[in-house]
């Protein structure tokens, strides 16, 4: 119920601000793997030496401009632990996720395992996935091996071993979200003009190809 509420909370003050599509990148992981020193790099291009850990939920927004179109980007910091576990309520609505572990903990990694295989029961079809291994300026205690063989479980998703102390490889992995989120904007945009066309033959028959076949979000 707790975690209801601030869901609830979060996207009563997101509807507050003008734009013209709202999008959501939700960051799972572990308990300190970096996902506020990531959302912060991304966001705000500066690195946090010092900080207070969120509880269960926090979000940072980001504008980006799609041709004459405003987009809001919200980057959800989803922490889980003992107290809050995965629900499903908090990636609802998620146009990516990104999986985080710290490349230092070992543990974090058998963890994405297990929000992954959860997520996977809960939804058939999730949105498009970013795996991010953080704290790669420092000594690794997660093998290659380790990494490659899960990544075949996940269907091979983007890999990225970044730094947000240095910066190192967040500049790509911001630059991948923004191509995902320009072809998110393209398909609806390409959907709603369709909708203002008269119905055609063709639109009596599912195509299985269509870009009205795929879906770019948890619904």
């Amino acid at each position: 119920m707790q975690m209801n509420l601030k869901v609830n909370k979060i996207m009563e003050n997101i509807q507050q601000y003008d734009y013209d599509y709202l999008i959501k990148v939700s960051i799972i992981g572990d308990r300190g793997t970096g996902k506020t020193c990531l959302s912060e790099r991304i966001v705000n291009d500066q690195f946090m030496s010092t900080y207070l850990p969120p509880t269960g939920l926090d979000f940072k927004t980001k504008f980006y401009s799609f041709e004459t179109k405003k987009i809001r980007t919200c980057f959800w910091e989803i922490c889980y632990s003992n107290r809050y576990c995965p629900t499903g309520i908090e990636v609802k609505g998620s146009s990516i996720i990104l999986f985080i572990f710290d490349l230092t903990n070992s543990e974090s990694f058998e963890s994405l395992k297990y929000y992954y295989n959860r997520f996977c029961q809960q939804f058939p079809l999730l949105p498009p996935i970013f795996c991010v291994g953080t704290k790669s300026d420092l000594p690794p205690t997660v093998s290659e091996r380790q990494i490659l063989k899960q990544l075949k479980k996940m269907n091979y998703p983007p890999l990225y071993y970044c730094s947000s102390q240095t910066g190192s490889a967040c500049k790509d992995i911001e630059s991948d979200i923004i191509k995902v989120l320009s072809n998110i904007i393209k398909l609806q945009y390409q959907l709603s003009y369709r909708d203002d066309l008269p119905p055609s033959p063709s639109q009596h028959q599912p195509n299985p190809h269509s870009c009205s076949s795929k879906k770019c979000c948890l619904s």
